[in-house]
């Protein structure tokens, strides 16, 4: 059974030329396209989600969640000082919205 077409690097071993080719995604050689030399895939670069909480300097979901409540919470505690208490039988009416 044929893999999946993922696009790819492949640097020739003879004129290092760097193609990004489309191939089935167990291909790791293939003909260079220029002299006929012997193209390896390359290794692709990671990518990481800032979400994840690796670098301090972005926030992750779960602080987003929370800024998020706490701004709600604060917006509630507002509307009480401003309005009063909430009439309708529970606490933190944006809290969720």
């Amino acid at each position: 059974m044929a893999g999946k077409l993922l696009l790819f690097d492949f640097r020739c071993t003879e004129c290092a030329l760097l193609d990004c080719v489309l191939v089935q995604s167990e291909v790791t050689t293939r003909p260079c396209e220029t002299c006929g030399g012997d193209s390896i895939r390359l290794i692709p670069t990671p990518r990481i989600d800032p979400r994840l909480g690796i670098d301090p300097a972005f926030s992750t979901m779960s602080d987003k969640w929370a800024r998020k409540h706490e701004q709600a919470r604060h917006l509630d505690e507002a509307r009480e000082r401003e309005h009063g208490p909430d009439n309708w039988g529970h606490e933190g009416g944006n809290v969720g919205r």
